[in-house]
């Protein structure tokens, strides 16, 4: 079997792969905690990983390959795919809207996307996510979160 770079999951890696860049450049930007981890520590250990994530995805879907001529059925659902395409367009818009903002659309959507049973529930669950994550970080860990 003739293995490509581009067949679906190298391409979500590569994609993941640029996101991951971009954003640890984005969190460069962020401020600096002094001696204490400040704003910019979460993002660039998040970058960092899924830096690593993103390269062990291209290189061993290969192993996903040969997993697809022993089960047909084993792919990639959509939904997968639409839920990376949120993750980037929440990187890409965190700094423009702010954490609140952006973290209860991409929640939301996310909900949506894996819970089809209404529109009440998703709402529900991306507030009390939202602002339980802002109080760990805000209220108990004393991180500042300049994007508000």
């Amino acid at each position: 079997m003739k293995y490509s770079f581009f067949n679906r999951e190298a391409v979500i890696g590569w994609a993941l792969f640029l996101l991951s860049i971009i954003y640890g450049f984005l969190a460069i930007g962020f401020p600096k905690g002094g001696n204490e981890p400040g704003p910019s520590f979460l993002p660039l250990v998040l970058s960092g990983g899924m830096l690593v994530c993103s390269l062990i995805i291209v290189f061993k879907h290969r192993k996903v390959e040969e997993a697809k001529e022993e089960n047909p059925a084993f792919r990639i659902g959509r939904k997968h795919l639409f839920l990376v395409i949120y993750l980037a367009i929440y990187l890409i818009l965190l700094p423009v809207i702010g954490f609140i903002g952006m973290s209860l659309i991409f929640l939301f959507l996310t909900f949506r996307l894996y819970d089809n049973k209404g529109i009440f529930r998703p709402i529900i669950y991306s507030v009390i996510l939202t602002f339980s994550m802002y109080g760990l970080f805000k209220l108990f860990l004393n991180v500042p979160l300049d994007l508000m």
